[in-house]
């Protein structure tokens, strides 16, 4: 908010907003809060407790934007990269 306001301020009150990634913007944080709260949830020592919690919340996010990466935009090839790839998944 700090960061915005100093913008606005600059440009005298007229910021360029993106209206098309104004409401995907808005989802994904919305989806952020309710992970980062079930993490919280999760960490506490009656449920999972943070030597469990930590490295799912940590590992997982990269293999889901791997799995992106491969299925919808096609950046790995099959071949030697798609080995590494699944070798360092499952490490």
């Amino acid at each position: 908010i700090v960061w915005f306001s100093i913008y606005c301020i600059f440009t005298k009150n007229r910021p360029q907003i993106n209206n098309a990634a104004t409401f995907p913007s808005m989802i994904s944080g919305f989806i952020w809060a309710i992970a980062f709260t079930g993490f919280f949830i999760a960490m506490d020592t009656q449920n999972l407790g943070p030597d469990t919690t930590f490295p799912i919340v940590s590992g997982t996010p990269q293999i889901v934007a791997s799995l992106w990466g491969v299925f919808l935009f096609d950046e790995v090839k099959h071949g030697k990269n798609m080995y590494v790839l699944v070798a360092a998944v499952l490490v």
